[in-house]
């Protein structure tokens, strides 16, 4: 078998200058005999042009090998490659071997026909790119690997959105826009408010329901029974907002009636307490309004209702 030397890709030769073309069996006696460092060629994936395959220049002339027969062409070791023009188009992005250059024919790189074709698939396959769209969109984004553009392309935001998520410290797109939208930009801020974020209301309810047993223990039941209401209001407000992820917006005028049937809405299921709390909200109004005064009878029925209340809300935040 024939080895060729390594081929120099070129344009079509300017045939101005003096040259001769061989017959193809004579041109390859030449190459050995000349023991050629290299061979030109004209023939590349965008440039089918046979007439000058191989040539090479010798004492001023181009010695061409010529196109009419080539049959020769048989005996060139080509590797594992199934046909000639197969190897020289492979030997052109520089490709060793048919598996590597059947990867490349299905990779979608091969499209503008010259070398950088194959860089660009090599540099894809090197930084873990699964295709050619991928690998350019990361490189007009910046991105340097595949494993960088996968994160961003499962982060599901914009890539200004998705740097600040990673300056941040972020990796889900529902922590980072919760974030966000209170202000916070980094995800140790973040993870730190949520430990936190619920103690103000604690604090109140616990602050109400003492301010409440203070007040049914000096028999000051009108008292008493506003303060179970208001602190079944803070109550309500800390499941409402632990489980939308966000406060009850105080801007607008929702009741605790309200309030409790939205957090009926998100667990799906009824607790039974929109009726009494409508009760005991009007005794609320007499009382506040209307100046009413209670008696012990119906600060104990409070009470039992308010606890239950309490006991309730309080399962559903500590889920």
């Amino acid at each position: 078998m024939k080895k060729l030397p390594p081929i120099i890709y070129t344009e079509k030769p300017d045939l101005r200058y003096p040259y001769i073309y061989v017959y193809s069996e004579s041109f390859f006696r030449m190459v050995e005999k000349l023991k050629l460092e290299y061979l030109f060629s004209a023939v590349s994936p965008r440039q089918r042009n046979s007439d000058f395959m191989f040539f090479f220049v010798k004492d001023g002339y181009m010695i061409i090998m010529s196109p009419r027969e080539r049959s020769i062409l048989e005996d060139v070791d080509i590797g594992d490659f199934t046909s000639f023009d197969q190897f020289l188009e492979a030997n052109y992005y520089g490709i060793p071997n048919l598996a590597e250059f059947t990867q490349f024919q299905a990779s979608g790189f091969r499209d503008t026909l010259t070398k950088k074709d194959y860089l660009n698939y090599v540099e894809a396959s090197k930084k873990g790119f699964p295709s050619k769209s991928s690998f350019k969109h990361a490189k007009q984004l910046g991105i340097e690997s595949g494993e960088e553009y996968q994160k961003f392309r499962e982060a599901d935001v914009g890539y200004d959105d998705y740097k600040k998520m990673v300056a941040g410290g972020f990796t889900d797109k529902k922590e980072y826009g919760a974030a966000i939208q209170i202000g916070i930009t980094t995800r140790k801020a973040y993870l730190e408010h949520i430990a936190h974020r619920f103690d103000p209301y604690l604090k109140k309810v616990k602050e109400i329901k003492n301010d409440a047993d203070s007040a049914y223990n000096k028999q000051s039941f009108s008292e008493f029974i506003r303060l179970e209401y208001l602190m079944a209001e803070k109550l309500g407000e800390l499941v409402y907002y632990k489980l939308n992820n966000k406060p009850v917006d105080n801007q607008e005028e929702v009741n605790l009636t309200e309030i409790v049937a939205g957090i009926e809405k998100k667990i799906g299921r009824e607790l039974n307490l929109i009726d009494e709390l409508n009760f005991w909200r009007l005794k609320r109004n007499d009382i506040v309004h209307e100046h009413l005064k209670m008696d012990k009878d119906i600060a104990d029925k409070s009470k039992r209702f308010f606890t239950r209340h309490y006991e309730t809300l309080m399962d559903i935040f500590n889920e």
